[in-house]
């Protein structure tokens, strides 16, 4: 479970309770799962047209308590819808990009849809959101949609991506953010890490891979560190 920042240490004890129903080269319903161990405690179901050879199980966990950070009321996942609500998130891993790839994990997975309902979530640099609460959609490589609001630091934060209602033929895409925590919130998605502070209004249209754009950006009481600002602005879009 490296997505949730959890790895079975050798030798450690791992259990595993199942009951359901199998029939060989048709269904598998598994009407009860536990997996208990140092570290996890996961209570679910599982189901898995075996037919489908590619297809991928359907899981719907009530407990899923993976790792330090990861304590949640309802996970599920049917192989494009994931459900995830509760106390806590740890994403780290997922907005991580390892040293010989260019890309996350989270840029690799494609073809989701994710409804968030969670208190703290974990993101690069073991920031902290808080009351995180929307909907993120992925479509191939690129998002598709975006709404979700959040605070970080006891302040509000608010992302959209959606179809521009404008409809205009070059742009298809529109996105605002808006952050009085500029400078985590750009260190929490991995994005920049050289601003301390501020106020950010990003209002833009983009084609739908967001290789072209046009809009506005607006900062203030902003302190800049180091490294090129613009660059690591114009990057947050392609995430």
């Amino acid at each position: 479970l490296k997505l949730f920042n959890w790895k079975k240490e050798a030798g450690a004890p791992l259990f595993v309770k199942a009951k359901g129903v199998f029939e060989q080269g048709k269904n598998l319903e598994l009407s009860s799962l536990q997996v208990t161990g140092d570290g996890v405690d996961v209570q679910g179901t599982v189901s898995k047209d075996l037919r489908d050879k590619e297809g991928i199980p359907h899981f719907n966990a009530s407990v899923f308590h993976v790792g330090e950070r990861n304590h949640l009321t309802s996970f599920s996942f049917d192989g494009q819808n994931l459900v995830i609500k509760g106390r806590s998130l740890d994403v780290r891993n997922l907005l991580k990009k390892s040293e010989n790839k260019e890309k996350s994990l989270l840029e690799d997975i494609a073809d989701f849809t994710a409804d968030l309902h969670v208190d703290d979530a974990f993101l690069a640099e073991g920031q902290l959101w808080n009351f995180v609460r929307g909907t993120v959609k992925k479509k191939g490589e690129n998002w598709d949609q975006i709404d979700v609001k959040a605070q970080i630091q006891g302040s509000p934060v608010t992302m959209t991506l959606a179809d521009n209602d404008n409809a205009k033929v070059d742009y298809p895409k529109r996105i605002q953010v808006k952050s009085s925590r500029a400078g985590t919130f750009l260190r929490s998605l991995g994005v920049y890490d050289k601003m301390r502070g501020g106020n950010m209004t990003l209002n833009g249209y983009f084609t739908e891979d967001f290789t072209k754009g046009r809009g506005s950006a607006r900062l203030n009481d902003v302190r800049i560190v180091k490294a090129p600002l613009l660059v690591k602005l114009i990057s947050f879009f392609s995430i």
